[in-house]
């Protein structure tokens, strides 16, 4: 037992077997050799499992998914396969799924651009520009009423407020009209 070097952490099964049946070379038994590593001699003589040709069905069944799907995630590609009939452990399929490399970040929002900032020009003369301003409001015993306001942002010089139950943007033009007559109608721009 001399120069032995007993280490519990082996995490490669191929290591470990090679480093038993080095022991066993000289001389110690592969039973001992197997207790100082914490392996069974069972797991010792079990001949090693092709992971890639046990999980080739499932392999498959992701590619025929994504190949139709290709934004799926794995919940959805999960479900999928357990309503066609497919009845492997979840566990086993987000394996593969990973090994495949399936697992996508989730979408983030796009983010627009951005603008330099830049104020906000106001008008120096009246009549350039004129804002609509639809108000909504009801009396105390309950009636809603809604107003339209029209305002001249050069000033802030309310041009005309149309009052009725229901303002609509199509009735509208009556009061663009006698605001128009009244205060100049707006200029436009050449």
């Amino acid at each position: 037992m001399k120069g032995l070097i007993i280490n519990r952490f082996f995490r490669q099964p191929e290591s470990v077997k090679r480093w038993i049946t080095w022991r066993a070379d000289e001389r110690l038994p592969i039973s001992r050799a197997c207790g100082c590593v914490g392996l069974s001699r069972a797991a010792y003589y079990r001949k090693p499992i092709d992971q890639s040709a046990k999980d080739a069905p499932v392999v498959d069944s992701l590619n025929q998914i994504i190949a139709k799907h290709g934004r799926w995630g794995f919940g959805l590609c999960f479900s999928w396969m357990r309503n066609n009939g497919y009845l492997w452990n979840h566990k086993r399929v987000w394996r593969v799924y990973k090994d495949m490399r399936l697992n996508l970040p989730r979408r983030t929002k796009r983010r627009l651009p951005k603008l330099p900032k830049q104020p906000l020009v106001a008008p120096t003369e009246k009549n350039i520009t004129w804002a609509l301003d639809f108000m909504h409001d009801t009396l105390y015993y309950g009636k809603p009423f809604r107003t339209l306001n029209i305002i001249d942002e050069s000033n802030r010089e309310i041009l005309g407020i149309e009052i009725d139950r229901a303002c609509l943007l199509a009735e509208s033009s009556v009061p663009w009209s006698n605001s128009g007559r009244s205060m100049g109608y707006r200029k436009r721009y050449g």
